[in-house]
Formats: structure tokens, C-alpha cells, sequence
């Protein structure tokens, strides 16, 4: 259950099927995604040409600087691996997709939702996958389809925090000065906001 802390937020994202090169329509594969440091979180495996693995991934954060910086500079990684029955992964390839758009990008809430973006990555494979399976020169082992969203728009999140922190850096300027009040850090003091 998700509560309804203002400076937390929930980024979701929806593994939704795969097109992937017909030789490999006989595998079991998973996608592990890779997001800010958090845990690796991955589907189920799923078989076939055209793998749905309908898997929605939550990762919850603290909206603060490092995590908006994170959010406008970073991408999450997605990675297909074929499952075994020996419970071992091969790591088949990959896809990196920018976060910036989350940030950026046209994010209005409608009915209290953020807006979903949605896109179909390529997914490039591992060398030995090239070499060893494929050929030279392959380009992509398929497309991944995915969606994404923040559970609150990141501006609303970004002025309570900057709200915040403007507070702590006023008090923390205004116990600092010599002979002021806060000069000595023994000393306990009350802040009283307004609003």
C-alpha cells in the first residue's frame, strides 16, 4: 500500500510484450530492470515469439534533488535473459530508455493521473549473442514494449522540496552568526511557520 507522503513518489512502469528475431521463438526469457538503487526486479519468465510478460514494476523514492537529477540525466536499464530450468539466466541483451522524459516531458495530470509515456525499445544484444547465435552485424534481437509513469508530477514534488530546503538553509543561516542566536550548539530553538 502506497501512503500519501507529498515528497515520496512511485515510478511504474508496465513490461508489457516483446517482438523478438524468430530463431528465438522457442526460449523462456524474463526482463530484469535495473532503476536508481533500488534492487533488480524481474517478470516472470515467459515463452514464445511474442513473449507477454503484462508486469507492472514500482519503485518507490523520495522526491529530493539527487533523485529529480537522477530522473533528468540517468536511464533505467532493461535486460532479457533466457531462463534455464537449472535456474540460471543467460543474459541474451539490453535497452537503456531515457527518464528524462518524465521530468521534461508533457507530465499533466488528467483525473489525478500522470501522463503515461509509452515506447518500444530496441534491444541490443550481448556480444556473445552476436557472435554465437545471430551472425555479425545484427542489430537488434527485438523490441521490448514498456510504460511509465510518476504516481505525482515531478513539479509539485520539486516546489515542496526547494519549499524545504529554503527553510533549512534560512534557519541554519540564522543560528550560525557569531552572538546570534544558534552560535552556540548547545542551544535548543524554536521555529514557527506560518502558512
Amino acid at each position: 500500500m502506497i501512503d500519501g507522503s507529498f515528497n515520496q513518489d512511485v515510478i511504474k512502469t508496465f513490461l508489457e510484450s516483446t517482438n523478438r528475431d524468430s530463431r528465438y521463438s522457442n526460449l523462456t526469457t524474463l526482463v530484469a530492470v535495473d532503476f536508481f538503487n533500488h534492487d533488480t526486479k524481474v517478470t516472470q519468465p515467459t515463452s514464445g515469439f511474442m513473449p507477454n510478460y503484462n508486469t507492472q514494476i514500482s519503485f518507490r523514492n523520495y522526491m529530493d534533488n539527487m533523485y529529480v537529477d537522477h530522473l533528468s540525466n540517468q536511464k533505467m536499464r532493461l535486460e532479457v535473459h533466457m531462463a534455464e530450468a537449472s535456474g540460471r539466466n543467460i543474459k541474451l541483451g539490453h535497452c537503456d530508455v531515457l527518464l528524462s522524459e518524465l521530468v521534461y516531458g508533457d507530465t499533466t495530470a488528467i483525473n489525478g493521473k500522470t501522463t503515461m509515456i509509452e515506447r518500444h525499445v530496441s534491444i541490443a544484444p550481448e556480444p556473445a549473442v552476436v557472435g554465437g547465435y545471430t551472425g555479425a552485424g545484427s542489430a537488434s534481437l527485438g523490441t521490448l514494449r514498456i510504460k511509465m509513469r510518476l504516481r505525482k508530477p515531478v513539479v509539485d514534488a520539486l516546489r515542496f522540496h526547494q519549499g524545504m530546503t529554503q527553510v533549512k538553509d534560512t534557519t541554519r543561516a540564522a543560528g550560525s552568526a557569531p552572538g546570534k542566536p544558534g552560535s552556540d550548539p548547545s542551544e535548543k530553538h524554536i521555529v514557527t511557520i506560518s502558512v
